[in-house]
């Protein structure tokens, strides 16, 4: 009963009101449950036995085989890099119910490159992987099943197979996560908005986010000088520049936005490109990139 309790967690990830079916293969349960067109499929060596049966029928699961897509293709990535990754990026995506459109992640696989990208029109986030991989590919994914697959990911690979009729499998360790391709809802053209820098500066991460911690405000100042001051109406902190231009910039941040970034990096040194005070600034860390526009300061 403990096992039959975790597959149904796993299944209410989906949603708690999605459709609930099982049928049998080679005499093996299937469990699934559906919500709009996005499926939780958890292959599994149960039988159909008394016990398991009473179970069926209390949760209201329908006994029925809904056609899966057919499979056309596939690649293997680390569920590790897939779940630190999506740390990084998936913040980025639009909270507004309204944007259905900036709810989702695009994926971009090329050259043994597995790149995602998130936006809610302020920000971007932009990070990526290697995966042995030349295959040539984009997709665009609804963030909460990419948020399902993250807190899903453990050890080992994980499988994506790319299905009949524009879906995508996210298969892990007998757990597999199918919802639709959304290409074709117009993701932003993001290469052609991306800043172009000539100025930075070099600080510790850990520094940076020790002074965010202790602002109070949401916007906050940014001031480059001898060192980056951070401000807010309450509070004035410095922290060390340990390269880069010293030349004078002031601009207004979101703090959430700025926390969301550091939070989720390395225990290293970070990199912030920047021009003036209008323009968006971009911290980098690795292949880690994160364009957040100014806000406005008196």
């Amino acid at each position: 009963m403990k096992d039959l309790n975790k597959i149904l967690k796993i299944l209410n990830k989906i949603s708690k009101d999605s459709k609930k079916f099982y049928y049998l293969e080679n005499d093996k349960i299937l469990f699934v449950s559906k919500n709009d067109n996005n499926y939780c499929v958890i292959s599994s060596d149960l039988e159909l036995t008394e016990e398991i049966t009473k179970f069926l029928d209390y949760y209201e699961f329908k006994q029925e085989s809904e056609q899966i897509p057919e499979f056309e293709s596939s690649l293997f990535i680390e569920q590790n890099d897939l779940k630190s990754t999506l740390k990084r990026v998936l913040p980025a995506c639009s909270k507004d119910e309204t944007r259905k459109f900036l709810q989702t992640c695009k994926l971009e696989i090329t050259n043994n490159n597995f790149r995602l990208i998130a936006t809610d029109g302020y920000r971007i986030h932009i990070d990526e992987f290697y995966c042995d991989s030349k295959m040539e590919r984009e997709l665009v994914i609804d963030k909460k099943i990419l948020n399902i697959i993250k807190t899903t990911c453990k050890k080992g690979n994980l499988e994506i197979k790319f299905l009949k009729n524009n879906f995508v499998e996210f298969k892990i360790d007998g757990i597999s996560f199918i919802c639709p391709d959304q290409t074709d809802n117009n993701f932003l053209e993001y290469k052609k908005i991306m800043p172009d820098y000539n100025k930075f500066i070099e600080i510790d991460r850990n520094d940076f986010f020790e002074a965010l911690k202790k602002i109070v405000m949401d916007t906050i100042v940014l001031e480059i000088k001898e060192n980056l001051i951070i401000s807010d109406e309450i509070l004035k902190l410095e922290v060390p520049i340990l390269n880069g231009d010293s030349n004078h910039l002031k601009i207004g941040i979101c703090k959430k936005f700025l926390m969301d970034v550091i939070k989720n990096l390395k225990d290293n040194k970070i990199k912030i490109e920047f021009t003036n005070g209008v323009t968006p600034i971009t911290i980098i860390q690795d292949n880690f990139y994160s364009v957040i526009g100014p806000r406005r300061i008196d």
